[in-house]
């Protein structure tokens, strides 16, 4: 084989191992920067508003996707991994492994954030429905709200026939989590997982 035909020889696929490491920094670091933005809420009243929240975990999952994407897909989200392999974008072998790698990421996120800001931050990091919004209820506004969200990746990501060919991912993807943790999660809490 000589250099020229060597060099233009696709790049191998990044193995199981490097996507799963991908999987734990991107939802580690989408996890984190939210965590944030509801640290600075509680620790430094009106320094952020909740659309401020909105934009860290929308933002932030769109620069881990942008950064990270491309190794192992930037799922960073169990309900993304399912919902992929589901719509035959992804191998449904895979999923079990991803869902570690993505646990693993946001707990990681959760311990860092309650030791780096104050203790007031743990009770503020659990999701759960608005005073007034009956359990079913929050339920079904998730499951709406994932559905749309696994619906909008399916969509630009993964697509090889769509002009944008995964280019807009990231910045549809965190768009659409800032979107609807703006207005859904105002309901629900917004975990849309």
């Amino acid at each position: 084989v000589d250099k020229e035909t060597h060099l233009m020889a696709a790049p191998k696929p990044p193995t199981l191992n490097a996507r799963l490491l991908a999987e734990v920094v991107g939802t580690f670091g989408f996890f984190f920067i939210g965590f944030s933005g509801i640290a600075a809420s509680v620790n430094l009243p009106l320094s952020i508003t909740p659309a401020g929240i909105a934009a860290g975990f929308g933002l932030g999952l769109g620069l881990m996707i942008a950064a990270l994407g491309q190794i192992s897909g930037g799922h960073f989200n169990p309900a993304v991994s399912l919902g992929l392999a589901v719509g035959k974008k992804f191998p449904m072998r895979d999923v079990i492994p991803y869902w570690a790698a993505q646990l693993l990421g946001g707990f990681i996120a959760a311990v860092v954030a309650a030791l780096l800001y104050t203790t007031d931050i743990k009770d503020a990091l659990v999701n759960a429905p608005a005073s007034g919004v009956d359990n079913w209820r929050a339920l079904l506004i998730e499951a709406v709200g994932t559905f749309l969200f696994i619906l909008v990746i399916l969509t630009v990501a993964p697509d090889d026939t769509a002009a944008w060919k995964g280019v807009l991912a990231p910045v549809a993807t965190g768009g659409f989590i800032f979107t609807a943790a703006l207005t859904l999660g105002a309901f629900t809490g917004g975990s849309f997982n």
